[in-house]
């Protein structure tokens, strides 16, 4: 039995992202890599630009944190190189690996591969650590309660839910950014700047929430080809962006969701795709097609599925009966196709405790710990044995 809450408070207490390699008690090492993300676009544009001081901090002041940055490797055995990696995708709004951390390490140690968990634009570590300050945040969400009698603020989604509220195009642009730093690590692992991985080393994906929209956008469009056989493994996710449903404490309040609904309309994707083009860049535009492909349930439909039908061999998803912000219905049309012909493998559990999307392992009832665990052990065992076929592709 895994025991996940005690290794969640292990990973915890031993991770140290001033260190270069950190040994944990769970039996795996952590490896910090330096990362520097030559992203250069601009797309604030020039205008007129009004609001609080929480507005100005949040969406108009440079955020350094998200363009140099660590990412941490679990690895079995930091001395040796690998012909096998993960790339670990987390969700929308998030600030902590801890439990990423439970995760990865199951894999690495059962399958001996390094776990990549990397950090997608403005989330994890890529934020300043005001915008996960319980006091600093609470001064923003105290405002927000304030206004137009909206629901699910809080302080640990004040900080995306104003920039959201604003400009709910930073979610595309951010999603980008994050595409092209993907993109760029894995020209340096081909280039042999990854000391855990030889230059022709496999890379396979596991994705939860909002990563898996974004790994999706990646295996879709899959720019020079760099997916060709990679695999993906989606935990709570997987619908197309208008059938998710991110009004969440933990996500981001209602007025915020209501901003970011505002991307559903065509005339609003057509404007933000026009200043992508225009900058002629290659890595942008090749990503582009992947982007529109997961953005509405009836556009592109077919075309969406008739990809989705090409890599059927290569996903596999899990779901969740009770999640309501990633719906087991959307979910199950976007991979599955209209008439359900698609015969891509999605699994749809229950689990036998309270849980939430945002909270499928929760560590903070004792009496629950078993069933957690085993519930658990199901899903990731269940990642396991998908990534290991991949040897007889």
């Amino acid at each position: 039995m895994i025991g996940f809450k005690q290794q969640y408070f292990s990973y915890s207490q031993s991770y140290n992202d001033q260190l270069e390699m950190i040994g944990t008690p769970e039996g795996a090492d952590i490896v910090n890599f330096q990362f520097e993300s030559d992203y250069h676009f601009d797309f604030s544009g020039r205008g007129l630009f009004r609001g609080d001081l929480f507005y100005h901090e949040l969406v108009r002041s440079k955020v350094p944190e998200n363009n140099s940055f660590i990412y941490p490797v679990v690895v079995p055995d930091s001395k040796l190189c690998y012909d096998k990696a993960i790339l670990l995708f987390h969700g929308l709004n998030e600030k902590s690996w801890d439990k990423y951390f439970v995760w990865a390490g199951y894999l690495a140690k059962r399958m001996n591969r390094p776990v990549i968990l990397f950090p997608l634009a403005y989330h994890m570590n890529r934020v300043p650590k005001t915008w996960s300050d319980p006091r600093t945040m609470g001064e923003i969400a105290n405002l927000r309660k304030n206004d137009d009698g909206r629901t699910n603020v809080s302080f640990a989604n004040a900080a995306l839910s104003t920039r959201l509220q604003f400009h709910p195009e930073l979610f595309i642009y951010s999603g980008l950014q994050s595409c092209y730093d993907v993109l760029h690590l894995i020209d340096q692992i081909r280039q042999g700047k990854n000391r855990l991985l030889s230059a022709n080393a496999h890379v396979d994906i596991l994705s939860y929430s909002i990563g898996a929209f974004f790994s999706q956008i990646l295996m879709l469009a899959n720019p020079s080809n760099v997916f060709d056989r990679s695999k993906l493994f989606i935990f709570c996710g997987g619908p197309t962006f208008d059938k998710m449903n991110g009004d969440s404490k933990y996500i981001m309040d209602s007025l915020a969701f209501k901003s970011l609904l505002e991307l559903k309309h065509r005339q609003k994707l057509k404007q933000i795709k026009k200043q992508v083009f225009a900058t002629k860049d290659k890595t942008l535009i090749d990503t582009w097609p992947g982007l529109e492909l997961m953005m509405y349930e009836k556009r592109d439909r077919r075309k969406r599925e008739a990809l989705f039908d090409t890599m059927k061999d290569r996903l596999y998803v899990v779901a969740l009966e009770k999640d309501s912000v990633m719906p087991v219905d959307g979910i199950v049309k976007t991979v599955r196709g209209k008439k359900g012909n698609i015969e891509v493998p999605v699994e749809v559990i229950d689990f036998p405790y309270t849980y939430s999307h945002e909270q499928p392992f929760p560590v903070g009832d004792d009496k629950i710990q078993n069933l957690v665990d085993r519930s658990f052990t199901v899903v990731f065992d269940k990642a396991i044995d998908f990534f290991q076929k991949s040897a007889s592709l």
